[in-house]
């Protein structure tokens, strides 16, 4: 049996004297070949023109090796046929070595050459996959991520490139069910191919993620929504509500009631580029299918059903945004949400009292050329009080509150009321989750008089307090002089006037 070696054009068994020592081998993934030649001259240049020739053909990267081996009939037949272009045997770097031993002398010289190729995975029902491998971690809050990398061949009329594309996250997703996972409850979190220069040899990296929770309300994973993370901040103030001044009861609920509670949701998400097709779309989404589940889920993860201060099932819109950028279809939106306890719940109420004490001191200059002297009379002292009552209450007016008890007699009052509509029209996107309110603010000024001790009829006596001295206007035929009246007594004493 004789064989031909060719590589790269260049055929070795043609030039050379002597071929031997061809050992070769293949495994899965790669292919190796190796043999021992002589070449000859008759002159020394002449050799030195064949060796240039042979180093340069022997060294060339990513050529096509084949050998042929004949039968005593002068059949021949491919021993081996690997081709860098058709896919059959890649990535060849071949090794020339020079020989300097006995067989190498003036006009010959010894060679041995190797190479080493890189083999299609062209297995059965592999597409081209020569392995792959799957890492699972489960992070502290039992979340499952799964990353599955895998090395593709070109072949198949397909580079590696294309074959790790359309073969690698089929493969993935067929893995992770093997695992015992339920593919539908995760989502792809990234994929990376890494081709190498030539294209022959593709590594691809597939990177799946656990859906914990609902991303619609239609289902657990949306192709559309990727890598969705929800928050939601519960605020719940502690201002309560007081019964109004000198009140033991309270009034209208102010005194046992407490502001609602106030959600902050927040909802960012990367949006497949393949769900949208046009300008609108992410809007679409937010709109009809996002913002209606993040007002439904909202009630069911807080469990605000059964909170007291909601029993109402209702939510107002205080505020609304949402930000997106359509460059990396990357979408964030926040609601502000109020939730009210009834339809006519009172949010706010405030009350302040100021007051004065006037202490009547009347004064006339005297006429004595001096500076600040005067004569002084007092006519008794005044008690006023400032009532300032704001509040607020959704789609009622506020009722006028009690008016302060006691000896406070009401001088003036008046009342200033406003309106301003909160949240987005009532819409019912299958549980009427959305609504609006009318909020009512009404605020209340009055002023009182302190009266301890009311005159009656004209020329009744008057019975000063503990503290007071009440002034009485001098008889006729104590003119000039004021008649003071005290507690436990009367004392008579005079004073000039200044005039």
């Amino acid at each position: 049996m004789s064989f031909t070696v060719t590589y790269n054009g260049y055929a070795i068994t043609t030039n050379a004297v002597q071929v031997e020592k061809v050992p070769f081998g293949t495994s899965y993934t790669r292919g190796r070949f190796a043999c021992e030649f002589i070449l000859t001259a008759a002159t020394q240049d002449a050799l030195r023109i064949a060796a240039v020739a042979a180093e340069i053909a022997l060294t060339a990267r990513y050529k096509a090796l084949v050998v042929e081996f004949y039968t005593d009939g002068g059949t021949p037949a491919n021993l081996l046929s690997w081709s860098h272009e058709g896919n059959t045997g890649m990535l060849g770097a071949p090794t020339l070595e020079k020989l300097p031993d006995q067989l190498s002398a003036a006009h010959c010289q010894h060679y041995r050459w190797s190479i080493e190729v890189e083999l299609p995975a062209d297995a059965a029902d592999y597409g081209y996959r020569r392995d792959g491998s799957a890492a699972i971690n489960q992070d502290a809050a039992e979340r499952i991520s799964a990353t599955f990398t895998a090395t593709y061949t070109a072949g198949g009329g397909g580079t590696a490139y294309a074959n790790a594309n359309t073969n690698g996250p089929v493969w993935a997703a067929a893995f992770l069910t093997a695992l015992g996972f339920t593919a539908a409850n995760f989502e792809v979190l990234s994929i990376s191919l890494t081709p190498e220069h030539e294209n022959k040899l593709c590594q691809v990296r597939v990177v799946y993620q656990e859906v914990l929770d609902n991303e619609t309300a239609a289902a657990l994973n949306v192709a559309a929504v990727q890598n969705a993370v929800l928050s939601y901040r519960m605020v719940w103030p502690q201002r309560l509500g007081v019964p109004p001044y000198g009140s033991a009861t309270s009034y209208a609920g102010v005194g046992n009631e407490s502001p609602p509670p106030v959600v902050h949701a927040t909802y960012t998400a990367q949006i497949a580029d393949s769900s949208l097709t046009g300008d609108t779309d992410a809007e679409v989404l937010y709109r009809e299918t996002l913002k209606p589940w993040l007002l439904a889920h909202l009630k069911t993860v807080l469990n605000l059903d059964a909170h007291p201060e909601a029993a109402s099932k209702q939510l107002v819109t205080q505020d609304e945004s949402w930000q997106w950028s359509p460059s990396v279809n990357s979408f964030n939106g926040m609601l502000t949400v109020m939730v009210p306890r009834n339809a006519a719940q009172i949010t706010m109420y405030r009350e302040s009292i100021y007051q004065l004490r006037d202490l009547g001191w009347r004064r006339e200059k005297l006429w004595d050329r001096r500076a600040n002297t005067y004569s002084s009379w007092s006519i008794g002292e005044r008690t006023i009080a400032r009532q300032t009552i704001t509040m607020t209450r959704l789609n009622t007016l506020p009722v006028e509150p009690p008016l302060l008890g006691g000896n406070w007699q009401l001088d003036t009052h008046d009342r200033q009321d406003s309106a301003e509509r909160v949240g987005s029209p009532a819409v019912d996107h299958g549980g009427g989750e959305l609504h609006s309110a009318i909020e009512y603010t009404s605020q209340f000024q009055r002023t009182y008089t302190l009266v301890e001790h009311a005159a009656g009829a004209t020329g009744s006596a008057i019975t000063p307090g503990p503290d007071q001295v009440v002034y009485q206007q001098p008889p006729a035929d104590l003119q000039g002089f004021v008649v003071a009246v005290g507690q436990g007594g009367t004392t008579v004493w005079a004073q000039p006037r200044g005039d």
